[in-house]
């Protein structure tokens, strides 16, 4: 006899590209900004002949919230705490629409009042109060998709350094690469 427990299904993420050929726009969902990159830049080249027909700008992916969960919130050198304290999540399983969540802690949030999590939603914008060391007041960054970040007061590249390395946002080198 085995009891009864409640199992986790979590299905496999899987990359969506669609060209809107009357706009002329493409609208990409991939696991991390360098791929979403190389989708644009791939696309680029296979139906207008040129690898920056879609733009060269930083590409902002928010996928690592998916796969990373609380573990995203790891600073690097510089950033003394880094805190997800707002979402806007839009969802098209069931009832269509949009929802805003802001709160202290997102994960235990998440984890306490949602039936339903990030992954079965689509992420649109995230909220991060930086703490950097030796300031005791945090900056508000917001990080849209596709291509949006907004600083408060803070240097930027101490910043940028954090949404490279966790795959929020193509690095200079693989923004240069293929």
């Amino acid at each position: 006899y085995l009891p009864e427990r409640p199992v986790r299904y979590r299905p496999q993420r899987r990359d969506v590209v669609v060209y809107d050929t009357k706009a002329g726009q493409l609208r990409i969902r991939a696991g991390d900004a360098p791929t979403l990159h190389a989708y644009r830049r791939g696309f680029g080249q296979l139906l207008h002949g040129d690898a920056r027909w879609f733009g060269t700008d930083a590409i902002v992916s928010l996928e690592p919230l998916v796969r990373l969960g609380r573990a995203v919130e790891k600073p690097t050198a510089g950033l003394a705490d880094v805190r997800v304290v707002g979402l806007i999540v839009r969802y098209t399983t069931g009832q269509r629409g949009t929802i805003a969540i802001d709160a202290d802690d997102i994960w235990a949030f998440l984890e306490a009042r949602m039936r339903t999590g990030l992954e079965h939603g689509e992420l649109t914008e995230v909220i991060f109060h930086v703490y950097r060391q030796g300031v005791y007041a945090p900056t508000k960054v917001k990080v849209r998709s596709p291509n949006r970040v907004e600083y408060g007061r803070m240097d930027d590249e101490l910043f940028r350094t954090y949404l490279e390395e966790r795959g929020f946002l193509a690095t200079t080198a693989s923004r240069m690469a293929g």
